[in-house]
């Protein structure tokens, strides 16, 4: 209760585990792919691999860093944030296990 700094930084947690699941490639014919894709996209699984980044980037800043700090509004905002997202791709990835 309160210790949005901590939540946050599981969330942060959350979003590298999710970041580094959907990024890993393979060499596919010569060439490097994603080993996971997202609706069979290769640029959706790119621009969700992009959204991780983005989004693990502003949670280091939200707290848990020298000279940041976490208050109620940044604590709700990154909840629903990583809920909905790991919502979406638990349900994408399950349709397409590798």
């Amino acid at each position: 209760m309160g210790d949005y700094d901590g939540a946050i930084k599981a969330y942060r947690k959350v979003t590298e585990g999710l970041r580094n699941c959907l990024k890993e490639k393979e060499t596919e014919k010569g060439k490097q792919c994603f080993k996971r894709l997202i609706d069979n996209s290769e640029k959706r699984t790119e621009e969700l691999v992009r959204f991780l980044n983005t989004t693990y980037s502003l949670l280091s800043n939200f707290g848990e860093h020298y000279g940041t700090h976490a208050f109620d509004e940044e604590g709700t905002f990154a909840h629903k944030l990583i809920e909905s997202l790991t919502e979406y791709l638990m349900k994408k990835l399950s349709q397409h296990k590798s």
